[in-house]
């Protein structure tokens, strides 16, 4: 699956118009859910993953801190506005694309699908190989 793959289905997950701690808690769901499936240190450990690697593009996303990661993606979020979307949307194709990586493409969008059906149709684009 390639990079725009994943961040279409970021987009079909994120609305343009949310703000920061909408779109925290539209990620902290996401965790959530998915670590019925990897436990929350691996669900966990895959999102601070995903973090680590937007933030080589946008160092100012949840910043580490003693505030709880929601809480500091929501600030973040809302302290960027301008690229607040274009980030969010690179933390949720990442997450997405790591947790495809962990699980396999099919049964990641299977999984994904459970969640919101609307943003994750069972129709999984092909795995590469």
């Amino acid at each position: 699956m390639s990079n725009a793959e994943y961040a279409e289905a970021a987009s079909r997950l994120l609305d343009v118009g949310l703000e920061g701690a909408a779109t925290a808690r539209v990620c902290q769901d996401l965790v959530e859910f998915l670590s019925h499936f990897i436990g929350d240190s691996g669900s966990g450990a895959l999102f601070e993953r995903s973090l680590l690697l937007t933030r080589r593009e946008h160092p100012w996303l949840a910043a580490p801190g003693e505030a709880p990661v929601w809480a500091r993606l929501g600030a973040s979020l809302d302290d960027h506005a301008p690229a607040a979307y274009a980030a969010a949307h690179a933390l949720v194709a990442t997450y997405i694309r790591l947790f495809a990586t962990f699980v396999g493409t099919s049964l990641a969008f299977e999984i994904l699908h459970q969640h919101r059906p609307g943003a994750f149709p069972l129709a999984a684009p092909e795995e590469s190989v």
